[in-house]
């Protein structure tokens, strides 16, 4: 399992170089660890990413609650997560339609320099409602966009469920 986590987070770095090289330098993203603080919210992108991925997240969660699993393979259990680590696990094959939304979203201006204000209380930035509710409008357009898969139209929300359910399955032995 030690190979596989450290493979995923190579893979997690060469994407977010990836983003970092096509983001425009106003937006000031640098990284997803930023002096020794991982995931935080010091700059525009890293507020929209970790909003995104929490979306996503609360998508894995009904999937994960749906099959009624919840120890993952990849993600541990511990006091900073949930108990249901499959839902971290569950989310990796889908992080990149996060990635790809908060590209579009500030390449398309959806979201500007102006959405976004600085809190010097709490050193984090935050979105303006209406930057929040367009960026949502985009996230929620993303995930309800159909896509071709085994033959049929999907959603991304249904594709998600369908694979939490094949993991069940799997894990019971019935397929």
């Amino acid at each position: 399992m030690g190979v596989t986590r450290m493979i995923c987070g190579r893979a997690a770095q060469r994407c977010r170089e990836a983003v970092q090289s096509i983001m425009p330098e106003t937006f000031c993203f640098q990284s997803r660890i930023i002096k020794s603080h991982q995931y935080n919210v010091s700059d525009p992108v890293n507020l929209c990413l970790n909003y995104a991925y929490g979306v996503l997240g609360g998508e894995c969660r009904r999937a994960v609650n749906t099959v009624g699993f919840a120890f993952g393979f990849l993600h541990e259990s511990s006091d900073y997560q949930t108990r249901q680590s499959l839902v971290y696990d569950l989310q990796e094959p889908f992080r990149w339609l996060c990635d790809v939304t908060v590209i579009e979203a500030f390449e398309s201006g959806v979201l500007d320099l102006k959405d976004f204000y600085f809190m010097g209380d709490d050193y984090r930035y935050h979105i303006e409602i209406q930057g929040k509710r367009r960026f949502l409008e985009l996230l929620k357009s993303k995930f309800n966009a159909g896509v071709k898969y085994k033959g049929r139209t999907w959603k991304w929300d249904t594709i998600i469920l369908n694979k939490a359910q094949e993991l069940a399955r799997f894990l019971l032995e019935k397929s």
